[in-house]
């Protein structure tokens, strides 16, 4: 008989009744009605007011991080990376929980902590798989590859863009045009004091290439090759995928609907309770 997965979800931090953020209701209103049009079809749905540490958590549940939108490392309403390592480490140490799904629909967003939170992804004891709506670019791929499998939900879905970029917004000229001058002022003894940025501003970007996007995006080639081993030259560089050709480029493992992805989640995690530990010492070889 098949059973059906339970998805656990982490409600959002309660907004104030008091808010004056109209905006923030707004998204959270229709972030709800999105998940809930896709995941309802595929699994009972349990939404709790608490985190994935609860000890009132159903045994079985499948721990559910939504990965939507821009991506930054901490904010009250977009994606926080550092709330996902607190939820991906509760997830891990309740017991009650037995898997984690990454439902991803992002371009990307900020580069801080990608690295450690790709490394909390990968050291997952739990089955973990993600699944790319729309898109799954940058950042945003950057913390699906360390999953299990990972998987396009459609034809089109946009996976790759591998790499890191930074801009650098000269307004000067804006400035002066309302007639506003701006002069910025370094001490005598702070010469080194933002002058790489002061630099790639007057438009000699050479030295923050090297010192500031370099380093970050070595590191994220070295990550998804350590996970994704037959991952292509072309997809290291920041090239974009429509699903086939991102399979094709070692990106993913190939399409699926949020059902097919639940199926394979599942037998896994029976596959993984019904195989008997074994003591290699008492192993007879012939």
């Amino acid at each position: 008989m098949k059973q059906t997965p339970t998805i656990l979800f982490k409600s959002d931090i309660p907004v104030p009744a008091s808010t004056e953020n109209h905006f923030f209701l707004l998204e959270e209103e229709e972030r709800k009605a999105y998940r809930d049009a896709i995941v309802k079809p595929s699994a009972s749905v349990l939404d709790y007011p608490s985190d994935f540490a609860d000890p009132d958590i159903p045994e079985g549940s499948i721990a559910y991080h939504p990965i939507f939108g821009e991506i930054t490392y901490r904010s009250w309403w977009r994606f926080s990376t550092a709330r996902f390592m607190d939820d991906l480490k509760a997830a891990e140490e309740n017991p009650a929980i037995v898997a984690h799904l990454l439902h991803i629909d992002s371009g990307g967003g900020e580069a801080f902590a990608l690295h450690e939170a790709f490394g909390m992804v990968k050291a997952l004891t739990k089955p973990c798989y993600a699944l790319i709506e729309s898109i799954g670019g940058s950042a945003a791929y950057y913390l699906a590859a360390a999953a299990d499998k990972i998987y396009a939900s459609a034809m089109f879905s946009e996976i790759g863009c591998i790499g890191i970029a930074g801009v650098i917004i000269d307004d000067r000229k804006e400035w002066e045009k309302w007639g506003v001058i701006r002069k910025e002022m370094v001490s005598n003894y702070s010469p080194l004091k933002n002058k790489v940025a002061r630099d790639a501003r007057d438009g000699d970007t050479e030295e923050y290439i090297r010192r500031y996007l370099d380093p970050m995006a070595l590191q994220f080639i070295e990550d998804v090759k350590s996970v994704r081993k037959g991952v292509s030259e072309a997809a290291l560089q920041g090239d974009t995928f429509y699903s086939a050709e991102a399979m094709a480029n070692g990106l993913i493992d190939g399409e699926k609907t949020l059902d097919e992805v639940l199926d394979l989640l599942m037998a896994e995690i029976q596959s993984n309770q019904q195989s008997p530990s074994v003591d290699i010492n008492t192993l007879k070889l012939d």
